[in-house]
């Protein structure tokens, strides 16, 4: 339950701030793509994305619903921050997602939101690290999914 605690977490924050009318921006979306158990992709797949005039950034990767409800699919997350113009990477943040299992997961939400089986993902915040001129990547690995999506959002307040 450490995973799910940890998107609540995540889910409540990311309601809160959007009480202080945050903006939202898709900087990144990869389409589908295909898996290859234990092989680790980066995102963005060469260098690194520009983090300039964001307070959070999010890697979410899109799951079709049966590898969500599935048991025993896993997925490691983690962010690199590179402060040198992308010579070197250093380590920020990192977070496990799961499977749910045949009966999925329901997330209630301050403010009466529901969120029903969330993809996994992994949020930045990169106002808060010092790091909004710096550049970011974030890697994951897989064990039994196929395919997803990545996607990378920006937020502003």
């Amino acid at each position: 339950m450490k995973t799910l605690a940890a998107i609540l977490a995540f889910c409540v924050a990311l309601s809160a701030g959007a009480h202080a009318q945050q903006v939202t921006t898709q900087v990144l979306n990869l389409g589908p793509v295909a898996l290859t158990t234990g092989s680790t992709v980066t995102v963005p797949p060469t260098g690194g994305a520009s983090a300039n005039g964001y307070t959070a950034i999010q890697l979410t990767l899109q799951l079709p619903l049966a590898d969500k409800l599935a048991v025993g699919n896993t997925l490691s997350l983690e962010a690199d921050v590179s402060t040198d113009g992308g010579a070197t990477f250093n380590y920020v943040a990192s977070t496990s997602w799961t499977s749910y299992g045949p009966a999925g997961v329901t997330l209630h939400l301050p403010g009466g939101r529901t969120i029903v089986n969330p993809d996994p993902f992994l949020g930045i915040g990169v106002g808060v690290n010092g790091i909004t001129t710096s550049l970011y990547r974030i890697k994951y690995q897989t064990n039994n999914l196929t395919t997803a999506t990545p996607i990378v959002t920006g937020f502003k307040d």
